[in-house]
């Protein structure tokens, strides 16, 4: 069973995003936008879209977690099944169907507090040109910090899961949660680290009085 440790690279979670953005070169999607424009879309998301997934993985594997102990209600018959299902949840097993669409339809947006960005359910529209086009970069964001946290951990995820199921446990998502954003994908426990070095930085650059 594969377990990866350590966090990805910068061109490793680009390489990973692009696998979903670009899926067919060449071809223009149903709005008319070449290949060029999704470049485009690409370059604007290592610039913005990259640090807004790691403030956000903490919140969006929380969510994500909340979810799967409604779709283990029909017990899977096999690890094989958990795995499909564990690694189809970000991208959805068709169109329309990922997680970061469905966060979407339900009110969930990127903002930002104090440098810091974070999952917010139903906060103010966008109100300028700049809030719409960063739209697009929270959109990818949310995708990354799903393959981030789901997706990059899946068999082990899957394979923790298939082990209460096929005993028969229940799991909450609070259970889930600590499993998965803790202990798998420490997530969470990377936020914190993250944010106790930030501010580490910032007071440093406040000078004495």
């Amino acid at each position: 069973m594969t377990h990866h440790t350590g966090a990805m690279g910068r061109q490793g979670r680009l390489l990973m995003l692009a696998a979903w953005l670009y899926p067919a070169l060449g071809r223009s999607d149903r709005s008319g936008r070449s290949e060029d424009a999704r470049m485009r879309r690409l370059s604007r998301f290592d610039e913005t879209g990259g640090h807004m997934a790691e403030d956000i993985e903490c919140e969006v594997c929380m969510e994500a977690a909340g979810r799967f102990p409604k779709l283990l209600e029909q017990r899977p018959s096999s690890e094989a099944e958990v795995l499909e299902l564990v690694g189809t949840f970000c991208e959805g097993r068709k169109r329309g169907d990922s997680f970061d669409n469905t966060l979407e339809k339900e009110g969930w947006r990127v903002t930002e507090r104090d440098g810091i960005h974070q999952l917010e359910k139903n906060p103010k529209a966008p109100s300028s040109r700049r809030d719409v086009m960063a739209s697009f970069a929270q959109r990818d964001s949310m995708k990354l910090a799903c393959l981030n946290t789901v997706k990059e951990h899946e068999s082990e995820f899957a394979h923790f899961l298939w082990k209460k199921s096929k005993h028969g446990i229940a799991l909450n998502s609070t259970e889930i949660s600590k499993r998965l954003c803790h202990r798998i994908s420490r997530a969470c426990k990377n936020r914190e680290r993250r944010l106790r070095r930030r501010d580490r930085k910032l007071k440093s650059r406040v000078p004495e009085l």
